[in-house]
């Protein structure tokens, strides 16, 4: 009896078919074991008090076979044949009902009943099958009785009094069933489906693959959305994100087959899809089509997709997934996924790299280059950033290959002391300020944090020293982050905030910190001498740094015509190959 209750709370119950059928199987265990229990306590009612077997013994025969249905039930999870049993138990108690008295104490019940089970369980077109099979039955038995054939032991109004209430109970119940089953389809259609752009979501897209092993999945993924939201903004982005999911649309023609993922992520099912040119036509078709300008708000913008494409298969979305990541690595429009190739040349990669990192820490191979920071009025070198390196062999490897191994490995913390450290020895005898990169892991570690204390109270220059705050989009525990703030300026130090105006980056938690520069986001000053939105972007920050009196800085200057736009909007330092690439010397 326990394994059933249980199932009432099993996690691996609750996620069988849906919300849908969820409902359905739960009502199924409690109609159950409700029915047992009262057949049982009528069976003994009516032998005690008529002595009436034949009632009894169906009534006993009922329990016994719910009880099998549930065990059935349990073992298989197969809804349709479990509520079929029902139905047509209830259905021949209810038939004898119309015939005997001894079971009239508790018809109305069933009357009321019946209608609920046959439309919960089987819909308004099988349900009103089986109650008009049982209202026909009912009606054939009062005409049976009519000719004396059958006897009955109700009187003639009484019965058709029956029969009509069934009818009544049957309309309403349907009307109930309906209401409530359209009320249904609108939470599960919230529940599977994506408010921008009306297409079904990534947990819809779960659900489908789940149900058969000859689907084949594109993952398209649009290339540095990101930056379209910091120039343009949120909502053309929006407006974009919709207009490619139409283009989708009208190429497919099956918005059944189409999904919205997250963010700029999109995915197109292909059913029986083993012809592989036909596959390959559609990628090509996708990429056509979404290569096409964009014509929004005036603006003309143009695109670029890059899409993994699965096996065909269970694990269609995991292999997709890994098919874009390659295809972004290789920097191509697609790639199909290759087990034997993906799994161990990424596996193997990860620990030739790991191998090279542990070597550098060891053999003291980590070691910061040092890019100029220009001050735009004077022109002079007023400021370096401190850039991890590491050296293999004859092997320079930039932190952008490495980084987020070493945090996955647990070597990040040592890669930052090193820095510290050989930057603070590095700069000791210099008067220029130089900014050491930290992450909000790095800030959130304590023994990171009191590595850097304990460096600063044994450092004479810390005046000098900028804190450069990466990920700052990432920053959720505002008051930490604040407190270390606090700290390291006692010591006279000064912090950065790296690519403002990207990503989550916005003023509100700017003035909730005390910072002293902010680093406007390359992806935007790249654009700066061709795009005008960029340009509005940045005299918004610059004008607001200025009222807060903070100073800018312009990352990736790389030409003579950013610069001057840089200039124009009077930010106050600039750094890019313009000016000097990172070098190990100053």
């Amino acid at each position: 009896m326990a394994n059933f209750v249980m199932l009432l709370k099993n996690k691996e119950y609750s996620n069988l078919k849906g919300f849908k059928n969820l409902r359905k199987e739960k009502f199924l265990v409690f109609f159950s074991f409700t029915a047992i229990f009262l057949f049982v306590v009528f069976g003994i009612m009516e032998y005690v008090i008529t002595g009436h077997l034949t009632m009894v013994f169906l009534l006993f025969t009922s329990s016994f076979l719910l009880l099998s249905d549930l065990i059935f039930f349990s073992l298989t999870k197969n809804m349709k044949i479990s509520s079929s049993i029902v139905i047509l138990i209830c259905m021949c108690l209810m038939i004898y009902t119309f015939i005997d008295s001894g079971f009239g104490r508790i018809s109305m019940i069933w009357i009321l009943v019946f209608p609920l089970i046959a439309y919960y369980f089987k819909g308004k077109i099988v349900g009103s099958i089986h109650i008009g099979i049982l209202i026909f039955a009912g009606l054939l038995i009062f005409s049976l009785s009519l000719l004396n054939i059958i006897p009955i032991n109700y009187t003639k109004t009484v019965y058709l009094l029956i029969i009509c209430v069934m009818i009544i109970i049957s309309l309403m119940t349907l009307f109930y069933e309906d209401t409530f089953s359209k009320s249904e389809k609108n939470i599960i259609r919230q529940i599977y489906t994506d408010s921008l752009t009306g297409l079904q979501n990534r947990k819809k897209l779960v659900l489908d693959i789940s149900m058969k092993d000859t689907f084949r999945l594109i993952l398209i993924n649009v290339d540095d959305f990101k930056e379209i939201n910091d120039i343009y903004g949120n909502k053309l982005g929006d407006d974009i994100i919709q207009e490619i999911s139409v283009r989708i649309l009208n190429l497919i023609g099956d918005e059944k087959r189409i999904y919205k993922l997250h963010a700029d992520e999109f995915a197109v099912l292909l059913e029986d899809s083993h012809n592989i040119n036909t596959v390959i036509d559609t990628i090509k078709n996708i990429d056509l089509i979404l290569s096409t300008d964009f014509f929004i708000k005036k603006h003309e913008i143009t695109i670029s997709v890059t899409m993994g494409i699965s096996n065909i298969g269970f694990d269609i979305l995991s292999e997709a997934d890994i098919a874009l990541k390659q295809a972004k690595e290789k920097r191509v429009a697609y790639l199909f996924f290759d087990k034997t190739v993906s799994m161990k040349e990424r596996y193997r990669n990860n620990l030739a790299l790991l191998k090279k990192l542990k070597k550098g820490i060891a053999n003291d191979n980590i070691v910061p280059f040092y890019q100029p920071i220009i001050n735009n009025k004077t022109l002079k070198i007023e400021k370096y950033e401190c850039l991890i390196r590491l050296f293999y062999e004859n092997e320079i490897i930039t932190p952008l290959s490495f980084i987020d191994l070493a945090k996955r490995s647990k070597v990040y913390p040592h890669i930052t002391r090193i820095i510290i450290l050989k930057a603070f020895e590095y700069f000791k005898d210099k008067e220029f300020e130089f900014s050491i990169n930290l992450s909000i892991d790095d800030i959130l570690n304590k023994d990171t944090v009191k590595f850097i204390y304990d460096s600063l109270t044994d450092y004479k220059n810390t005046k000098n020293v900028v804190f450069e705050i990466v990920e700052s989009e990432k920053i959720d525990k505002y008051e930490e982050i604040i407190d270390f703030i606090e700290a390291v300026k006692k010591h006279g130090c000064k912090i950065a905030i790296d690519d403002f105006g990207s990503g989550y980056s916005n003023f509100e938690y700017i003035l909730r910190m005390n910072v002293d520069y902010l680093k406007i986001d390359s992806s935007l000053i790249k654009k700066i001498d061709c795009d005008s939105n960029s340009m509005t972007i940045i005299e918004t920050i610059s004008d607001f740094c200025r009222k807060l009196n903070l100073k800018t800085i312009a990352e990736f200057v790389h030409s003579e015509s950013v610069y001057m736009k840089v200039k124009e909007l009077e930010i106050d330092y600039s750094q890019g190959f313009y000016f000097g690439e990172p070098t190990q010397d100053i």
